[in-house]
């Protein structure tokens, strides 16, 4: 899904004559772990109230020189509880990102993360949790972005 989402921010990005984003697996597992841990806390601080980029300290990478971060959530339904199964995504994953995607183009400060030209290296994350009681499901979404 980095993949699919770097390539929306690449082309706003080359229409802004910014150089592109490249996807770095690090960035990846850590803007992972940071969407788990928004079901516990939606700030840009952990759950133990450490700043967002500790995340690389306890995953074992180097922190970025320079980084930042961005956060959502939404209510669309991605994932529904199966017995079996567990989670799965009933949406497909493309719908998952343009989502995300335009709700942080729609915010000024998140779109000015997406467009900063000091950053070279992104990650993204994505974690889902249903909702007991036919509520439906959350999704939680993190980007990272580092130089």
């Amino acid at each position: 899904m980095s993949q699919m989402m770097v390539e929306k921010i690449n082309a706003m990005r080359a229409e802004r004559g910014i150089q592109p984003l490249q996807v770095r697996e690090d960035l990846v597992r850590c803007a992972y772990t940071r969407s788990e841990e928004l079901k516990k806390s939606f700030e840009h601080t952990r759950p133990d109230g450490a700043s967002y980029i500790s995340v690389f300290d306890s995953l074992g990478y180097a922190r970025p020189r320079v980084a930042g971060e961005n956060i959502a959530y939404n209510s669309f339904q991605y994932a529904k509880k199966d017995s079996v199964l567990g989670y799965f995504w009933v949406k497909d994953k493309e719908t998952a990102v343009k989502d995300f995607f335009e709700q942080w183009c729609n915010s000024p400060t998140h779109l000015a993360n997406m467009m900063d030209p000091s950053y070279n290296y992104f990650g993204f994350g994505l974690s889902s949790n249903y909702l007991e009681m036919g509520c439906g499901s959350r999704t939680w979404g993190a980007q990272l972005f580092a130089q």
